[in-house]
């Protein structure tokens, strides 16, 4: 057993020799021998906390000296305590010390010191302990036992100590500690302060088989904890005969361990307690003396025999002493409140604290008393007693969400007493402490409080963040609960209060309630509305529309309406960007940050067939939008894209390809109705059927290929063919009788009624630049051809295109026959340097070798000296007219050309006409 839980003690009791021996030891080193009286002991305070647990009461030099002044010098081969040293060892800290760091040779001064005050016990309480154990302090001849054995620690009285504790400085330390573990743990133990205790005067002796205490016990009140430490560590109180013979034997009863403590420190130290007329004299001076706020004195010290407590009152205050709580002045906040109280005989009692600063709920300060404590803020000063005062310190006091009192206690029939605070008003009576929130108070006054349709609180307010918080409270009666937030303070009750805590309550979907339960005229139906929705009952169903949904319900005529009751509470969905849906038979409304829209019949059960809000589709993002073409449908618009329903069924459109259909107008544009969903091939891309044509997508383009082309396309080799991947939307073109031109990454497909060519590369562009089909060119008629040279010609209803690698043009119909006559771009002429030039009787154009000319004379160039004269007269709208024939050599040497106006002549150096 150790000091932990020892009943008995063998070195305590000191019998005989033993205790001749030690007495006269102390007897004989004690400058102040036989200081003590017997008749001063007190069993229920043997020693003051604040003498008890100084860890700072004296310092290394001091207790050296103290050592020194007990033994003069040792006999021969022994080690005295003042001069022996350990080398010590570290020892970690815990909740209790604050551990111990080792040294070499450290004398027993320096471990009494350093123990002390880790573990914050006095130095001289050590001392006083060793002597008490060992006698060591004054002993001349110490054996090692007696080091080994300091304290007792982990002694127990019928078996040998624990050698993990033995030596000076674990007997030392882990002894002081114990006290600290006392204090810390009081319960745990058999002696509590402030409770009255039996305690015996002796150990049991073994009678007839067991243990009997036959030497008698009395009640005593342990003041403080010290008192009850010591107790704890030597359970027994010295009889009358011990105290009687404070420096001896007392009789075969007595037990002398607690009595030699206070013997030894009395003797050595002087009082175990606090002089309060000192004390109280000392706080005086420090509240600035006669001069001071406190005034004259209007008593003298007095004594309170009940408490053991000294008090003084004065002008401006009063200080009062307590043995378990030291010195204290009523302060200057409270003195007005204190006196109107009664004072001292009042309704506080004495003071035992100073005023303590609470920062929280507006702040203030307040100060305890025996009976009470009074709690000081700008709006006065109110007590707090008796069970409120314990309740109250439970919440947390002034910084718990009932805050400050705001007035006094009051009492009411039944009985039961009330008092308010900032945070509510505190309800008791004989058997209950509760409080109601203050934002509940006028809905529970109007209730009738206590006796009305609440009843009693069934616990605190509770405090709930989630739903944007507030604050809950439940009650007795009626099943109900009281709810504050933003929205105000309602009452849930009944079946309302359990469905709404099946959901979890304030903090779960359906949220605070933000109106009181409406029931409604001429039918058995009640609604509540909630931050989350409302709630429907008709005293069999209770079912909530989620708030997301109200309008449109209460638009459909809510349970008389088309959707009717709800038949599933509200689901969260997190998936495609989160939202919330609701079942109402055959109907589901969806709510999403896209709006609110309900979908029902074919339109549902597709959209769940697509995997619903959590599929591919998404969440809805409008209503369903009719198109009448091609005997009719339904899209179905969703985040995802679009579900589109036709006589050709139902299919999807999404992604890009969705975006690239809806942009050319969905079903009413060419590309039709879908007929299958999106497909995806090697590359990768993809493709998509619709009644018009094919969609094609992969990374890079995106276009589709209408039906009517769609088996040239494959011809072509499809997207790794000639043309590529289609690019976008086909052009209409109306130019003799229409056809389309299908772009796609390598040309345009052109489609009419003269057949289907590919145009591309830089003719492509030249040509869509003259304006396509819709141009002089007209249709393409022919592919590309490669000529000698090398250079390329394709042919148009409206001409043909000449490129190489530096030209690119192209010549109309009516210039045409005579330019290939000519040799075309290898000819004479070369290539066209101007734009066709359309006169009133045919056309004219300018090429690298001269200008060639179309009329009703046939087609022929002019070129050289000649064209330049011709320029000259006005070419064609001069009298020479069109050119009507080659240019001709004839002797001289002359060069005739013949006009319809006449003839144009060169001999190289002169142009010169003739008319007629």
């Amino acid at each position: 057993m150790t000091a932990a839980a020892r009943p008995i003690r063998r070195i305590v009791l000191l019998a005989g020799a033993a205790l001749a021996a030690a007495v006269g030891a102390v007897v004989a080193s004690s400058a102040d021998a036989h200081a003590a009286d017997g008749a001063d002991f007190d069993p229920g305070m043997i020693i003051a906390d604040s003498i008890f647990y100084d860890g700072d009461a004296m310092t290394i030099s001091d207790i050296q000296a103290f050592l020194n002044g007990k033994v003069d010098s040792c006999e021969p081969g022994y080690t005295c305590l003042k001069d022996f040293k350990q080398t010590t060892t570290n020892i970690a800290k815990d909740a209790f010390c604050d551990g111990y760091t080792g040294q070499a040779n450290q004398s027993a001064a320096t471990i009494i010191r350093k123990v002390g005050k880790s573990c914050g016990i006095s130095q001289k309480a050590l001392l006083v302990l060793i002597q008490k154990e060992q006698g060591l302090v004054t002993h001349t001849w110490p054996s090692d036992y007696r080091y080994d054995k300091l304290t007792g620690y982990a002694c127990p009285d019928t078996s040998s100590c624990n050698p993990a504790y033995a030596g000076f400085l674990k007997q030392l330390y882990y002894g002081a500690r114990q006290y600290k573990v006392y204090a810390a743990y009081p319960s745990s133990y058999n002696y509590r302060a402030g409770e009255t205790n039996r305690i015996y005067y002796h150990p049991p002796v073994y009678q007839d088989g067991s243990w009997v205490y036959t030497c008698g016990s009395s009640n005593v009140y342990i003041v403080n904890q010290a008192t009850a430490g010591l107790y704890n560590y030597t359970p027994y109180q010295p009889n009358k005969a011990a105290l009687d013979n404070l420096y001896g034997e007392g009789n075969g009863c007595s037990a002398y361990g607690n009595r030699n403590f206070w013997r030894l420190y009395t003797d050595w130290f002087g009082s175990t307690k606090v002089d309060p007329k000192k004390v109280i004299a000392k706080e005086r001076r420090a509240q600035g003396g006669a001069d001071g706020w406190l005034g004259k004195p209007l008593t003298g010290v007095r004594y309170v025999a009940s408490t053991g407590a000294y008090y003084r009152e004065f002008e401006g205050s009063v200080i009062a002493w307590t043995p378990e709580h030291g010195v204290h002045t009523v302060g200057k906040q409270f003195v007005a409140k204190y006196r109107a109280l009664g004072g001292v005989d009042g309704g506080a009692g004495l003071p035992v604290s100073d005023g303590v600063w609470v920062g929280k709920n507006g702040g203030g300060r307040y100060q305890e008393f025996t009976k009470g404590t009074i709690f000081r803020t700008w709006r006065g000063a109110e007590e707090v007693d008796g069970g409120m005062l314990g309740y109250y310190w439970s919440l947390g006091g002034p910084a718990s969400d009932l805050g400050w009192p705001t007035g006094a206690k009051t009492k009411h029939d039944g009985p039961y007493w009330t008092q308010d605070y900032t945070g509510g008003r505190l309800y008791s009576d004989i058997e209950t402490l509760i409080y109601v929130g203050d934002e509940f108070l006028d809905l529970y006054e109007d209730s009738g409080e206590l006796t009305g349709s609440l009843g009693w609180p069934t616990a605190e307010v509770s405090r709930i963040s989630a739903n944007g918080g507030g604050t809950m409270q439940t009650f007795s009666s009626g099943n109900a609960s009281l709810y504050s937030s933003a929205a105000g303070v309602f009452k849930v009750s009944s079946g309302m209060l359990t469905y709404l805590e099946g959901l979890g309550g304030a903090a779960g979907e359906l949220g605070w309630p933000t109106t009181d339960k409406v029931k409604k005229a001429g039918v058995s139906l009640w609604t509540q509305d909630f931050t989350g929705g409302r709630v429907y009952s008709d005293g069999t169903t209770l079912q909530y529309v989620g708030d997301e949904f109200l309008d449109l319900y209460e638009a459909a005529g809510e349970l008389d309406g088309g959707l009717g009751w709800p038949t599933s509470d509200v689901v969260v969905v997190k998936a495609n960007g989160g939202g919330t849906y609701q079942e109402f038979g055959d109907t589901t409304v969806y709510a999403s940050s896209h709006g609110v829209f309900a979908f029902t019949g074919d339109a549902l059960a597709d959209y769940l067939a697509y995997g619903g809000p959590e599929g591919l589709y998404g969440w809805p993002t409008g209503e369903p939008e009719s198109h009448d073409v091609d005997g009719g449908g339904v899209a179905l618009p969703f985040s995802g894209g679009t579900l589109y329903e036709s006589s050709y069924g139902t299919a999807g459109v999404r992604g890009a390809m969705h975006d690239f259909y809806e942009g050319i107008g969905g079903p009413d544009s060419a590309l039709g109705w879908p007929l299958t969903n999106k497909e995806r091939h090697d590359g990768p891309y993809w493709t998509q059927a619709f009644s018009g044509g094919v969609l094609y997508s992969n990374l890079t383009y995106l276009g589709y290929v209408p039906t009517a082309v769609q088996e040239d396309y494959d011809t072509y080799g499809g997207p790794s063919g000639r043309l590529g991947w289609p690019t976008g939307e086909p052009t209409s073109y109306a130019a003799e009788g229409g056809g389309i031109g299908v772009p796609f990454s390598k040309g345009t497909l052109f489609e009419s009624t003269h057949g289907t060519q590919i145009v591309r590369g830089a003719m492509l562009d030249h040509y869509l630049k003259l304006g396509g089909p819709d141009s002089e060119l007209g249709w393409p008629t022919t592919d590309k051809d490669k000529h000698p040279g090398p250079y390329w010609t394709q042919d148009f209803t409206g001409g043909r295109l000449y490129s190489d690698s530096r030209h690119l043009a192209s010549v109309g119909s009516s210039l045409l026959e005579g330019y290939e006559r000519y040799g075309a771009v290898t000819g004479s002429l070369g290539w066209p340097t101007g734009d066709v030039v359309h006169r009133k009787y045919g056309d004219q154009r300018s090429f690298e070798g001269g200008d060639l000319f179309a009329s009703a004379a046939g087609t022929y160039a002019v070129d050289g000296r000649m064209l330049t004269y011709y320029r000259s007269i006005g070419g064609p709208a001069s009298k020479l007219g069109w050119p009507a024939g080659e240019r001709v050599k004839t002797p001289g040497p002359l060069w005739s050309q013949p006009f319809t106006g006449g003839t144009l002549q060169s001999n190289g150096k002169k142009v010169w006409h003739t008319l007629g």
